[in-house]
């Protein structure tokens, strides 16, 4: 008979393996971006608006390897190996490269990397073409759906440089404001994204960088959060040495939208971009036209600025009357690159001479002093914290739609 020892025993056998968990856990646990990568992030399909394409007005479209052409509801259209040719919406059906089709909205889908060309640009993803009309013309909608993280990647290489060296921290940044941006979009009840700066600049594989890929790696399902809420994750290129209050801005109302002045190297009031632009007196009188103030403008003026020197409200009269704008607004409406306004006046020709310096609404994390504070030293949650006050790291667990 074998003689039974304390280490036999089903009880010193699970105290073993509790001891063993605990080291586990122990060796396992990490801060920041280890410890949130810890759980399994979702990837969920992100739809893109790429362009609309006018009636008649063909552009290139090409896909390498095996595709398909189906309908919206999966109905199998078309499959072949290898397409060159052209799309365009003709008044009697939609040609893809040769394929012509009754169909409102079919969907074009190339079974391999980066193996869809659209107008000599090459993208990951399925091709949506839905047919829309507007004003009394026809056009073709078209659209990309492709993985999050993919939608990630061009949104990083379009809104930042990233062939700069020794600021991945700032990319880092940029990837998960990014990110959380487009899924707090989304679950407002937003089902296409923008591929303009109207939301996030998204461009094709041709742009894509080492450096890029490796960040969107790095972050892969990290997101911002405020307390248990998505944080609102605007940025823009350049906030002149100081963001701006997201709510006194009417961009939104949470605490991590404070303006912050930055720091250290990234104070870089000095280094910001410095512009002088003029608007010409027929688009201050189209504005004018276009708000019912009258036949002709008369009078800009800033009403209010912000802590940051920022255009917080302006007045913009016409002869018959006279409009209050946010001053997001009025920059918008005059085509201003940001609303840090240093000097103005009306040219002899009637004409807007304005200058200022920055590049954006200011709201948010700022790309320039990202990437000043990247440079010095500051990793990625550093970055975060500073233009986001109070938000936090955490990992894309639910659904978009909650």
């Amino acid at each position: 008979m074998k003689r039974e020892t304390a280490t036999d025993s089903p009880w010193a056998l699970l105290a073993s393996l509790i001891a063993g968990l605990a080291l586990v856990a122990f060796l396992s646990r990490g801060d920041g971006l280890d410890a949130a990568t810890k759980e399994r992030p979702r990837n969920p399909l992100i739809e893109v608006h790429l362009r609309d394409l006018p009636m008649r007005e063909p552009i290139a479209l090409d896909a390498e390897g095996i595709w398909e052409l189906r309908d919206a509801d999966g109905t199998f259209l078309a499959r072949d190996t290898g397409m060159r040719g052209w799309l365009e919406l003709r008044p009697e059906a939609l040609s893809v490269a040769g394929w012509s089709t009754q169909s409102n909205h079919v969907v074009l889908q190339a079974f391999g990397d980066a193996a869809l060309a659209i107008d000599t640009y090459r993208y990951r993803g399925r091709l949506h073409m839905r047919k829309k009309r507007k004003e009394g013309k026809s056009y073709l909608q078209l659209s990309l759906e492709l993985p999050l993280e993919d939608y990630v990647l061009g949104v990083l290489i379009g809104e930042m440089s990233t062939q700069t060296h020794g600021v991945d921290a700032a990319h880092q940044a940029q990837a998960i404001a990014a990110r959380t941006y487009v899924i707090y979009q989304l679950r407002r009840g937003r089902t296409m994204i923008r591929s303009t700066t109207a939301d996030q600049r998204f461009l094709s594989t041709d742009f894509e960088t080492k450096a890029a890929r490796r960040a969107v790696l790095d972050t892969t399902g990290l997101i911002l959060k405020e307390g248990e809420r998505l944080a609102p994750t605007f940025f823009h290129a350049d906030c002149g040495g100081h963001t701006s209050d997201g709510a006194a801005h009417e961009f939104s109302k949470s605490s991590v939208l404070r303006g912050v002045p930055d720091i250290g190297p990234a104070a870089h009031g000095s280094r910001s971009s410095q512009w002088a632009h003029t608007v010409p007196a027929e688009k201050l009188d189209r504005i004018a036209r276009r708000h019912d103030l009258g036949e002709h403008a008369t009078e800009f003026r800033i009403v209010t600025r912000d802590e940051a020197g920022r255009m917080l409200r302006a007045n913009f009269s016409g002869e018959k009357a006279t409009r209050s704008f946010p001053g997001d607004r009025m920059r918008a409406e005059l085509g201003l690159p940001s609303g840090m306004i240093t000097m103005f006046g009306v040219q002899r020709d009637g004409s807007l001479r304005v200058e200022g310096f920055g590049a954006g609404h200011g709201i948010g994390l700022c790309q320039l002093g990202a990437l000043e504070l990247a440079r010095s030293g500051h990793d990625v949650s550093e970055i975060l914290a500073h233009y986001y006050p109070g938000a936090r790291i955490a990992v894309l667990t639910d659904p978009i739609q909650p």
